[in-house]
């Protein structure tokens, strides 16, 4: 017989901050200890759907930060693309020539994640996070077509350095990348980036548990969590009750100083 319990998932985003669901299941009996498991990319690169967008933030926390660009392309009407597709072609060929320069000057190709959004009037714009060793006026100068003197600018290029928040990393660019619903939106990224990844294996709870939670509520203050996952500070949880299946989820964030 099936009974409902409640599985800890630590969800780890590179080595600074810890995202950690506390999410019913149904099982005969609760889970053993299961190995690392990475989390994985969805399969439509939307970020149209909150799951997709949670884990476009995590992935972000997990691969970039302070040092590194964020980087706004847009197009000249000459240059517009007709289509997703075609803006595809023109964003990759601007790596390729950042990669190029990279390789001239003795860096590392650059990482990057980067969104391309269409708006109402059918215009298209790229926004990028991107880790690379040249320097700002470069990467601006990339966005560029032709060869030798018959370069000229795509668009315009801006280029500054990124300002993580403290306590929530890369979540405010995120969000910035998905604010307008009504706009298509796809997202990219370069090869090898780092995977969040999750370990269940701190505890399963049983509804019961659940039930004194809602009783006891300094069991999910900060130091609960905090005394859990030594080394990480609480940021903040959030509950939120499902009024159809009548079961909560917890949702913790904790970042290391």
């Amino acid at each position: 017989m099936l009974r409902k319990w409640y599985e800890e998932k630590p969800i780890y985003c590179g080595t600074k901050y810890l995202e950690i669901d506390v999410v019913p299941f149904f099982a005969a009996k609760a889970s053993r200890r299961r190995k690392k498991k990475w989390v994985t990319d969805p399969k439509q690169k939307s970020l149209n759907d909150r799951n997709a967008i949670r884990f476009f933030i995590q992935k972000l926390n997990t691969n970039f930060g302070k040092g590194d660009y964020y980087i706004t392309l847009t197009y000249d009407p000459r240059f517009m693309p007709s289509s997703f597709d075609e803006s595809k072609t023109v964003l990759k060929n601007y790596i390729k020539r950042i990669n190029y320069e990279c390789n001239k000057q003795g860096f590392p190709h650059c990482k990057y994640m980067a969104v391309t959004e269409q708006g109402k009037n059918g215009k298209l714009h790229h926004h990028l996070v991107m880790s690379t060793g040249l320097d700002r006026d470069t990467v601006e100068s990339k966005w560029e077509t032709g060869r030798g003197k018959n370069k000229v600018a795509l668009g315009r290029a801006n280029c500054s350095n990124l300002q993580p928040h403290d306590q929530f990393g890369m979540e405010e660019i995120g969000r910035y990348f998905s604010k307008t619903p009504h706009c298509k939106k796809r997202w990219s990224q370069s090869k090898g980036l780092e995977q969040p990844y999750e370990i269940p294996k701190y505890r399963t709870y049983s509804t019961r548990w659940v039930e004194r939670l809602q009783r006891n509520r300094e069991i999910i203050e900060a130091a609960y969590w905090m005394k859990k996952y030594k080394g990480y500070h609480f940021t903040d949880i959030k509950e939120i009750y499902n009024a159809t299946t009548g079961l909560f989820y917890f949702y913790i964030r904790m970042r290391r100083e």
